[in-house]
């Protein structure tokens, strides 16, 4: 008799057995765990620690002396983000070579297609533009037609206030000057550049 007569509520045998790693947890949380271990492993959990409560106590800089000693703790706190950011840099290479192969598996695969239908894609377009009708593929497919509006910038300087100081604009223009005053440039037109101290600490 078989088992499942004996035994009516004993699920049945799966027929092929489960991929491999399917009991392992999940890899964003795989992940997470090796590089919380790494950390652990060479002490830098505690070393974060340590310079958050060294910080916390920091003296006023008021002569040397203090402006040493905070010194002495802006560097440590600079090897340590070296020293984890290198951490996560072994765990996270591997992640991103694994993506760029995947990702370039997959566009190896989509080129030709693509290639293909885009050589279509006009000549549909020149169809649509001429027949105000809907059509249907014999697999469902809907051909219809849409109007669509180009542009092309001819004088920037004519462009409206709303575009010119949209947040997008402004946020472009500064990572250009940026460049440029980093580059050498100290005299650029509508822009004040100035110099200014800053610690600097080795």
């Amino acid at each position: 008799m078989a088992e499942q007569e004996h035994f009516p509520d004993l699920e049945k045998w799966p027929e092929a057995p489960p991929p491999m790693g399917h009991n392992k947890p999940p890899l964003e949380t795989s992940v997470v765990a090796e590089f919380d271990e790494a950390i652990a492993v060479k002490g830098l959990f505690a070393r974060v620690n340590e310079i958050v409560d060294a910080a916390g106590r920091a003296p006023d800089i008021t002569d040397e002396d203090s402006a040493g000693a905070v010194g002495d703790l802006l560097a440590q706190a600079k090897a340590a983000t070296k020293a984890v950011q290198a951490e996560r840099e072994i765990i996270n290479r591997p992640l991103l070579d694994a993506q760029r192969g995947l990702k370039g598996r997959a566009d190896a695969l989509l080129a030709p297609m693509d290639r293909a239908t885009d050589e279509l894609k006009p000549k549909l377009d020149a169809w649509a533009a001429d027949h105000a009708e809907v059509v249907h593929g014999d697999m469902g497919a809907r051909v219809g037609h849409r109007t669509g509006w180009e542009f092309e910038v001819t004088d920037y300087a004519k462009l409206p206030l709303n575009i010119r100081r949209h947040p997008t604009v402004l946020e472009a223009i500064d990572k250009v000057v940026r460049a440029l005053v980093k580059s050498g440039e100290r005299k650029i037109p509508g822009v004040k550049i100035w110099s200014s101290k800053k610690a600097s600490v080795r």
